[in-house]
């Protein structure tokens, strides 16, 4: 199978030029409705980032903008002091995310025409292990809201719906990578086409689910840092 000429054309069946607009237009939607609502926040983030105009921010605040990017962020360390089960969701999820953005970054860049890359690609490695990482932590995350009673209780419709998303959007990913290695042409035209839509549809929602929540999250950790930083100097 693996030897057999290669029978999936994506851009016959759906030209790349109209995704990439499609994608350049949500995603200046999403970062235009994520930057009005973090613009809401703006005397806050002006008294946490000011300083002086020569100097920038002081040290003692550069340090605690550092060790944010680093615990908060990096190692969502606020979240594994709350619950470990809790951190591996966010973790996962939050680089598995990261890590299929930069895949699919990168394989827009050296694969303009959208052919599937060689199981050994470097570019595809890292989203394989991404979107692995990524599914983990979606089903940890509907197996917490189905066996604790508290998270069951604390989730609304709309958390329901986000995490729908995402799983389908995983699942519809590595279905469209397995048809494609198998040249099983139209399940594998129906699954890209059923994952387009998974991820459109999860990319217009972002500015109104959890998607803001990794944004939100570590800048309103960041200011805690910062409020303490300068309570103790």
């Amino acid at each position: 199978m693996a030897n057999e000429p290669l029978l999936i054309d994506f851009n016959g069946f759906l030209d790349k030029y109209y995704i990439d607009v499609g994608g350049a237009l949500i995603a200046g939607f999403v970062a235009i409705s994520v930057a009005y609502g973090v613009f809401t926040w703006r005397p806050t983030l002006r008294s946490i980032f000011g300083g002086s105009r020569r100097t920038g921010p002081s040290p003692s605040k550069s340090r605690a903008i550092l060790r944010g990017l680093v615990f908060d962020v990096v190692l969502q360390k606020p979240v594994k002091d709350c619950s470990a089960g809790r951190w591996a969701v966010h973790f996962s999820i939050f680089w598995g995310f990261v890590g299929l953005a930069v895949a699919t970054t990168l394989d827009a860049i050296i694969n303009p025409l959208a052919a599937p890359l060689p199981l050994a690609s470097p570019v595809r490695v890292i989203g394989n292990v991404s979107g692995i990482l990524f599914l983990v932590g979606v089903s940890l995350s509907i197996g917490r809201r189905a066996v604790v009673p508290d998270v069951r209780r604390n989730s609304s419709l709309a958390d329901a719906l986000f995490l729908f998303l995402l799983f389908a959007t995983g699942i519809t990913g590595f279905a469209t990578e397995y048809f494609s290695d198998l040249n099983f042409v139209l399940p594998d035209l129906v699954s890209f086409a059923v994952h387009v839509v998974f991820v459109t549809a999860l990319l217009v929602t972002a500015p109104f689910t959890k998607f803001v929540h990794s944004i939100g999250r570590p800048i309103l950790l960041l200011m805690k840092r910062l409020a303490g930083t300068k309570a103790s100097s």
